[in-house]
């Protein structure tokens, strides 16, 4: 299951739950570049895992691969692990290291991904990802 919006101006909010199959994770990369693609700017993503268990082996995968890529429609991506356990905090891990971008990163702790992409939004963006990452707190 998962979600995923611009509600206010660069910044695309995902939230990713357990079960994700691989056939949502396509639907959801096909979203992302919907969303991406109409803005003026790079979009800046937060993503929220914190209601992901575990993910598929073939999501991780393909999200892997596509984390190889370059994505000029998204300048960064903050993948919230919050309350993460070790199993999903690997596999996260791991698609970070295999993607091989400085623009994505995995923050543990909520006000480390509040924090760095606080350096590029706005004051509303930065109202809404507040918010947005309430909803799930």
């Amino acid at each position: 299951m998962f979600t995923a919006a611009i509600r206010v101006g660069r910044l695309l909010e995902v939230r990713m739950a357990s079960p994700l199959p691989l056939y949502e994770a396509q639907a959801l990369v096909a979203e992302i570049r919907r969303l991406a693609k109409g803005t003026r700017a790079p979009s800046l993503g937060v993503i929220d895992l914190r209601g992901v268990r575990i993910l598929d082996p073939n999501v991780v995968d393909f999200i892997g691969e596509l984390m190889r890529r370059d994505n000029p429609w998204l300048a960064r991506n903050a993948f919230v692990l919050a309350g993460a356990g070790a199993t999903k905090t690997l596999q996260i891990g791991r698609m970070l290291k295999e993607g091989g971008s400085a623009s994505r990163r995995g923050f543990r702790a909520r006000h480390e991904a509040e924090a760095w992409l606080g350096e590029v939004l706005d004051d509303p963006e930065m109202a809404r990802l507040r918010a947005f990452l309430d909803e799930q707190a």
